[in-house]
């Protein structure tokens, strides 16, 4: 258990003046981000393959459900391989997400148009050989070119004589305003969900001198909201005793809402940060809102916001 404040000597009041604030550099090696946008764009062209697949089969789609699965997909991928690649750039992080998410709906998209070129080749050699003209070696010299290449067969009897234009681009213009307003949603929803979900890793605290991404958070003190101002000041101070003074007046009934000081450590040299967040509930909803960002402190503040007030003696 840990010692009453009052029995335990008075602890020094610690700074760090030239890091008391947690700031994030920004960093990104070169080659990292090279590797990161080289994996995105596969991971991409998997998930763009899984929506296609789902897509043309069976499975019940719900409209936008194989887009999320894309966009989820290629963000936890970029989260990961962020996180391996040490890269702290968010704005890295954004624009290769974005990339990464509409590369995958515009390679969905592509998927289709070989998909419906091998239908229109596959219904032109039913036709020929229902009208005998694989019977001849001048008809089967002609179905073998037919099989050979599909997609400019597709260009010349669809795609050219109504839009004038080849190729992928011509097959978007025939698809119609629907379809090209659903390409859009799409490559919206994949990107956004691709970006969300990596930049929350390159967001988290880094270790600068350690090269080590920070554990995940602990919650040292969770105190009634109304406390959460003076924690949060004493936390900036890196004073224990304030810090015990606020558990000391701290209530015991916390409501809906609640503050919490969460510590943050570096996985390698234990360097310590903390922060202060106000957590309220309604409901089955939970909002966060950050009261005070990561400031350095001292072991002596992370043992003063672990302190629990003891349990008030039953009556006699």
């Amino acid at each position: 258990m840990s010692p009453h404040p009052l029995n335990s000597p008075a602890a020094p009041i610690l700074s760090y003046p030239a890091e008391d604030t947690y700031r994030p550099t920004g960093r990104a090696t070169a080659i990292g981000l090279i590797l990161c946008l080289a994996g995105g764009l596969l991971a991409a062209a998997i998930a763009a393959a899984g929506a296609f697949a789902w897509v043309v089969s069976k499975l019940p789609s719900w409209l936008v459900l194989p887009m999320v699965g894309q966009g989820v997909g290629v963000g936890l991928v970029l989260a990961w391989l962020f996180r391996r690649n040490k890269v702290r750039s968010s704005a890295a992080a954004v624009v290769i997400g974005i990339v990464c998410g509409i590369a995958s709906a515009t390679l969905f998209h592509f998927g289709l148009y070989v998909r419906n070129a091998l239908v229109v080749r596959d219904q032109l050699r039913q036709d020929w050989r229902q009208l005998g003209m694989d019977q001849t070696p001048t008809g089967r010299q002609m179905l073998d070119q037919i099989g050979s290449h599909p997609l400019q067969l597709f260009d010349r009897t669809v795609i050219f004589p109504r839009t004038r234009h080849n190729g992928f681009l011509g097959y978007m213009m025939i698809r119609g305003t629907r379809v090209q307003v659903m390409a859009l949603v799409q490559a919206t929803i994949v990107a956004w969900l691709a970006v969300a979900l990596g930049r929350q890793t390159t967001a988290k605290p880094f270790c600068e001198d350690c090269g080590a991404w920070f554990k995940p958070p602990v919650n040292a003190a969770v105190l009634p909201a109304d406390c959460g101002g003076a924690l949060a000041e004493a936390i900036e101070a890196d004073d224990p005793q304030r810090v015990y003074a606020v558990h000391r007046a701290a209530g015991r009934e916390l409501g809906t809402s609640c503050a919490v000081a969460r510590v943050h450590a570096c996985a390698s040299c234990g360097k310590q940060y903390a922060d202060v967040v106000i957590v309220a509930s309604a409901g089955a909803s939970r909002s966060q809102r950050v009261v005070r960002q990561l400031r350095r402190v001292s072991p002596e503040t992370v043992t003063a916001l672990k302190w629990e007030a003891p349990d008030p003696a039953p009556p006699p």
